[in-house]
């Protein structure tokens, strides 16, 4: 039996990856597209720092044709979680701090910091944010800048090879890493008349939030992480 990835092809195959070495099939039907915006290099040259509650807007940097990217890589970043960590090492990024898996616990960690010191910090962002981060940190008397670097668009249908899998009672779970990628399961499931497929499924939810939205249309089969993050996303479907 399978599980449905159903993020961006690029993150579904790694998460895809992640999952067969763990011992479970995998079948990759993305409900989302990732478009990545340009940037500014004035922008970037203002920053002192940068905040990424996505891999997305790691990857939106790493597509600019910046002449001398050096300068960018001393910067200290504060990443959302161990994903997105991992692709701001690989950028080049050495001075990351790490939060614990959502927007929200990035705002007691860039409490902690030395404002004088560490400056003003920008966040590159996708288009749509399940939390406010910037007017969190306000609260807390902590100004930054936001630029837009990314927007997610849904699929048009679902995947031949996903609705033939469902069809053929293949597929036995299905990941949800966010509210707006629940809403577009649901939505998705019923316009390619697969609604009925629904009641079949595990659905393994990132978060409380991405759960709610399930639970509004009367969706039971639900597990949701321990904590906002992919380990903990995976480690459900041994549990």
């Amino acid at each position: 039996m399978k599980i449905w990835i159903t993020r961006s092809l690029e993150d579904g195959q790694s998460l895809a990856s992640e999952i067969t070495a763990r011992g479970h099939d995998a079948i990759v039907s993305p409900l989302i597209n990732v478009n990545l915006s340009g940037i500014e290099p004035l922008r970037l040259n203002a920053a002192n720092g940068f905040i990424f509650t996505s891999r997305n807007g790691v990857r939106a940097l790493l597509k600019e044709p910046i002449g001398n990217i050096e300068f960018l890589k001393e910067k200290p970043v504060f990443s959302v979680g161990s994903a997105t960590s991992k692709i701001a090492r690989e950028f080049g990024f050495e001075k990351i701090f790490e939060g614990g898996g959502d927007a929200q616990s990035l705002v007691p960690l860039i409490k902690q910091q030395n404002l004088e010191t560490l400056g003003r910090l920008i966040h590159l962002r996708g288009d749509a944010t399940a939390f406010d981060l910037m007017s969190a940190l306000l609260e807390n008397g902590i100004s930054i800048d936001e630029l837009i670097v990314y927007d997610v668009k849904r699929v048009e249908e679902l995947s031949r090879s996903v609705i033939d899998a469902l069809q053929r009672d293949e597929v036995c779970g299905v990941m949800l890493m966010s509210a707006r990628t629940a809403r577009y399961y649901l939505e998705l499931m019923s316009q390619s008349g697969m609604g009925q497929e629904i009641s079949k499924l595990q659905h393994i939810c990132l978060s409380r939030a991405v759960a709610e939205v399930l639970e509004a249309v009367k969706v039971t089969n639900i597990k949701v992480a321990s904590v906002p993050t992919r380990d903990a996303l995976i480690d459900c479907l041994n549990n």
